[in-house]
């Protein structure tokens, strides 16, 4: 079974969603000198089927997630996704910024 931890953070008129495969919860990425923690604080929402994680970015302002399963789950709706993600210590990663009209 594919699951991933989805939180949602608000911040004044901001909608932040985080998504993490499961198993990296609290995890630390190495590449070369880059290190990053996937902290619980920030990502240890609900865990959710793979399947269920684009209802949760619809609304959001940004979307942060690391993952291979949860950035190619993405992909399948969002082909371009997959050129935007890097690479981080065998992980993918993606972030996703939806710009406001002005």
């Amino acid at each position: 079974m594919n699951r991933a931890y989805v939180k949602v953070h608000r911040y004044g008129g901001e909608t932040i969603v985080a998504i993490c495969d499961e198993e990296l919860l609290g995890k630390e990425l190495v590449h070369g000198e880059l290190k990053i923690r996937i902290e619980e604080d920030f990502f240890g929402g609900e865990l959710v089927e793979i399947e269920r994680i684009a209802d949760y970015i619809r609304n959001a302002s940004m979307v942060n997630v690391f993952g291979n399963k949860s950035v190619n789950e993405l992909g399948k709706i969002y082909p371009k996704l997959i050129e935007a993600a890097i690479e981080i210590g065998g992980v993918l990663h993606v972030q996703i910024f939806k710009s406001k009209k002005w």
